[in-house]
């Protein structure tokens, strides 16, 4: 780790760990675990709730969890670092978590408790080196919120658009691409359809890892214990136009072969740098007659998988991930490539860590 990104996570972690007092954490009862089902709030809870769509850094929130910075925020709700004081207390090491909260306006939105519920379900189902890991889902008086493993470095995005128009390098492209593909097909195994993969949805790690995550607008094969499994999130309207497939902006149920259409789009951007269609969705292109332009120095193979998973009809399209995948198999290990790639995370990380700290 860089010298700015460690004393960063230094100084926030004795930040942190300095206000808690050694009482004893909250009783388990103040949560709910995701396989709980959760009921709308009463009419007083929905009376309290706050107008500003955020909590203030250094609110407890499920009595156990001290957020600490904003990360991300989208419609849905808003990403928080936040300590885990329980276990923080019970190992006297600092124990990091990501808090997703949902926006306070939807907490009266019967779909919005239920994408939030679902998401956490999915990832309790789900247990792949790729995909973020899931601890629970909880309740705070009138606040829903799901905590999951904090994950240090930056979004695919945020690579991306430090970068406008730069294509990266190849051996780091492939390699995420590789390791979003095993992510994907992890979840198909086990019935489940991401449908919002994005680079805003895929984390690069320091250590190069890879890992996809919100899984809110997933679909299931299966029925869940908690009622869940009859959810439609594409009530939500929440997929991402410039990596949906035609069937998905018509607002069909998405499909394993839609996911693939997303990761050919997110692959596309990497290598080329930028989106395949420009500023148009994939049902303006075909309404246009466009067809993606090739990227130069991409072998036949995999220009020829590439073109095949952008079809604008699912049923031309690989029928799985593997076999979209297979023309993309690692032919060395790129060390170098990568090493730059998590420098440049490391670099990220840092700088979303220091300017806070600098500003407070």
């Amino acid at each position: 780790m860089s010298g700015s990104a460690r004393d960063g996570a230094q100084r926030e972690g004795e930040a942190a760990t300095a206000r808690l007092d050694g009482s004893a954490a909250a009783s388990a009862d103040s949560e709910q675990l995701a396989t709980e089902r959760l009921e709308e709030g009463s009419e007083a809870e929905r009376a309290d709730t706050v107008a500003g769509a955020e909590l203030a850094i250094g609110t407890v929130i499920g009595g156990r969890y001290e957020l600490l910075r904003r990360v991300a925020g989208g419609s849905m709700g808003v990403v928080y670092k936040a300590l885990d004081r329980q276990r923080t207390l019970e190992t006297h090491e600092p124990s990091w978590v990501a808090v997703k909260v949902l926006t306070p306006r939807l907490d009266r939105h019967g779909p919005a408790l239920r994408a939030l519920q679902r998401e956490a379900e999915t990832g309790l189902l789900l247990d792949h080196p790729n995909v973020v890991r899931f601890h629970g889902l909880g309740r705070d008086g009138n606040r829903f919120y799901i905590v999951m493993e904090w994950l240090p470095g930056c979004s695919l995005a945020d690579w991306l658009d430090r970068r406008p128009g730069e294509p990266m390098p190849a051996g780091d492209a492939l390699h995420i691409v590789r390791s979003i593909g095993a992510a994907l097909a992890h979840a198909h195994e086990r019935g489940v359809v991401h449908a919002d993969v994005k680079p805003g949805n895929v984390m690069l790690l320091p250590d190069g890892g890879v890992q996809l995550c919100d899984f809110g607008i997933a679909r299931l094969d299966r029925v869940l214990a908690t009622g869940t499994g009859t959810f439609d999130p594409g009530v939500l309207k929440a997929a991402t136009p410039a990596y949906s497939s035609p069937e998905v902006l018509k607002g069909e149920t998405p499909t394993i072969r839609d996911d693939v259409y997303s990761l050919a789009c997110v692959a596309y951007r990497m290598l080329s740098g930028r989106r395949v269609y420009g500023s148009r969705d994939a049902l303006e292109a075909e309404a246009a007659g466009e067809s993606p332009r090739r990227i130069e120095g991409l072998g036949e193979a995999r220009w020829g998988a590439l073109e095949a998973a952008l079809a604008y009809s699912r049923y031309q399209r690989p029928p799985d991930v593997r076999t979209f995948l297979r023309p993309f198999a690692a032919q060395g290990r790129g060390r170098r490539g990568r090493a730059l790639l998590a420098l440049a995370v490391l670099l990220l990380a840092a700088a979303a860590i220091v300017v806070p700290l600098a500003a407070s």
